[in-house]
């Protein structure tokens, strides 16, 4: 049984990160974040899922060892036992799933492939990938350009900033040999939290806070009832879904691990909706509305959007809010959201690790990754 202890201690570990994250804002000057270049890596959708993330993995591999490191240090060993225990379970048993379960039986065969480069045992990063969700805090999104073209922009924040400076790739997923859609990696996931489809979507994934051990063991457990986690759900979406409204009906309707928030964005002036998930499904739509004086831009940080901000929130929505109206419609661009209002304290963090601009009307998706 977990002790009480240990989870009040993961749940500080996370309040303090932002705490100190919050106090570190002057740190950040007024010039601006200072960019960092960043590989580029082709994901085969077709490849066998143990090889599939082999070349990041290779590449990224001390700052992955680094990285899990720091992760595992502050998960208690009743929890890290669990994972084991999973672990041992997937080994034996996975192999022989169908249907959802033999994605997950993927997922596992992708992390044996980090496991095996890295030579961090298979049950910790099986670990790490489940509890890369509890401290992301996020800024996602979407508005109507002064051209009447849908923009869609995020920033990815994490708390443990020093284990991920260098950790960013651009990832192209391919099929075929032809590029189906662009992603953000960080080495040692193989998840990715935000996506363009060039023609057809984008999505943009945020935490949703919740109590952290009992969240991570239903999570696990609900992964065993063959719930795909978030960014393995984003993944899939990108390969399956061709259009602004498939890949609106799986974010809101297929089981996921994890409670979170989806922002997707299309190509239509009116397609762009902020998802609030449940595990089972949706509990709320924002939708981007055109002909609103307000709703022409939307955006989620890591609340509810009809709730108070919390005091965690650091006012971030609330500079989102003033940045979107001191701008305008009328004046709107991609370029002005990044520099006015992603780069601007305390939408941007000390912890930011990456921003990225896209629009699949346009075709755009740039990451934007910082020192």
């Amino acid at each position: 049984m977990i002790a009480q202890a240990e989870l009040i201690n993961l749940e500080g570990i996370r309040e303090t990160f932002i705490s100190r994250t919050m106090k570190e804002q002057e740190m950040i000057s007024g010039g601006g974040p200072k960019s960092l270049k960043i590989p580029k890596f082709e994901i085969d959708l077709e490849e066998d899922p143990y090889t599939r993330w082999s070349e990041p993995t290779i590449y990224f591999k001390e700052q992955i060892i680094k990285l899990h490191e720091t992760i595992i240090s502050f998960v208690p060993w009743s929890i890290r036992s669990i994972f084991w225990m999973v672990t041992k379970y997937m080994e034996v048993f996975s192999p022989k799933t169908t249907g959802l379960g033999e994605l997950n039986h993927q997922l596992f065969r992708e992390f044996e492939g980090v496991s095996d480069i890295t030579g961090i045992p298979l049950a910790d990063v099986l670990t790490a990938n489940f509890v890369y969700e509890l401290f992301a805090h996020c800024t996602s999104i979407v508005a109507i350009d002064k051209t009447d073209s849908i923009v869609h922009a995020r920033n990815l924040d994490y708390p443990i900033y020093e284990s991920m400076r260098n950790d960013t790739f651009d990832i192209d997923f391919v099929k075929n040999g032809e590029l189906v859609f662009k992603g953000a990696g960080t080495g040692g996931s193989t998840n990715s939290y935000t996506i363009m489809k060039p023609g057809a979507f984008a999505v943009s994934i945020n935490a949703r806070y919740h109590n952290d051990l009992p969240g991570l063991a239903n999570s696990l457990s609900r992964w065993f009832m063959e719930s795909y986690n978030p960014g393995s759900l984003l993944i899939y979406v990108g390969e399956h879904a061709n259009t602004f409204e498939e890949a609106k009906d799986m974010l809101m309707n297929m089981p996921i691990t994890s409670i979170c928030y989806f922002t997707l964005s299309g190509v239509e002036i009116d397609e762009g909706v902020v998802i609030t998930r449940d595990r089972t499904g949706a509990k709320d739509l924002w939708p981007i509305n055109p002909n609103s004086q307000s709703d022409w831009a939307i955006y989620q940080t890591n609340y509810d959007h009809w709730e108070n901000a919390p005091e965690r929130d650091n006012k971030r929505a609330a500079t989102v809010k003033e940045g979107l109206v001191e701008i305008g419609r009328d004046k709107m661009t991609v370029s002005k959201i990044l520099k006015r209002i992603l780069q601007k304290p305390p939408v941007l963090q000390y912890d930011t690790i990456f921003a990225v601009t896209m629009s699949a009307k346009k075709n755009l998706f740039k990451i934007h990754a910082y020192i």
